[in-house]
């Protein structure tokens, strides 16, 4: 994950662990990240690389350095991340004064 634009804390680096399970309709994050301050959320976004896309899943924002997040999803979700990962990306946000942005981006792969 960097932040390269569209996200874009110039300082901000990680990595982002995105476990699909297809048995029991769950998606868990696991977040390793640096240089953006306090996480507020992240979410799995639909879109390829350079594309701002929508929001697939809302992650709520880590407790703790490498936490796990798991949410339910659609079965739909799950059989697209397979077949297609590249085809998705995580978001971390931050807050930045009163408002909350994109801080870094990570496209899915392999």
């Amino acid at each position: 994950m960097t932040g390269a634009r569209p996200a874009g804390h110039p300082d901000g680096h990680g990595a982002a662990v995105l476990d699909v399970k297809p048995g029991s309709n769950e998606l868990c994050l696991t977040l390793a990240v640096s240089g953006t301050g306090a996480i507020t959320s992240s979410h799995l976004h639909a879109g390829p690389l350079g594309v701002i896309g929508p929001v697939e899943a809302a992650f709520t924002a880590p407790t703790a350095p490498g936490a796990v997040h798991c949410v339910a999803v659609a079965d739909r979700l799950i059989r697209e991340i397979r077949q297609g990962p590249g085809r998705y990306y995580v978001e971390v946000h931050i807050t930045t004064g009163f408002q909350e942005e994109a801080a870094l981006r990570g496209q899915l792969t392999r």
